[in-house]
């Protein structure tokens, strides 16, 4: 947004407008045993499991604020 300190996509992406992605994310296990836990027939299970917890009527919450931290390659 023009002349505002916070952009839309930043906005947009703190509240419920955003898919599981990645490798750190936390999921409550009610919301993945009702979304029908991690598909095996897609390579995009964390976009998939996203989405399937959004329609079954979970909202997702991004932070960008580190709650670990995981091994990066050193080389690739």
């Amino acid at each position: 947004m023009p002349g505002s300190s916070t952009s839309a996509w930043s906005s947009a992406t703190r509240s419920n407008a955003i898919i599981v992605h990645g490798t750190m994310c936390l999921i409550r296990r009610a919301a993945m045993d009702m979304a029908g836990g991690w598909s095996s027939d897609t390579i995009c299970e964390d976009t998939d499991l996203g989405l399937s917890i959004i329609q079954q009527g979970w909202l997702t919450h991004y932070t960008n604020h580190a709650l670990r931290r995981g091994p990066v390659a050193r080389h690739l």
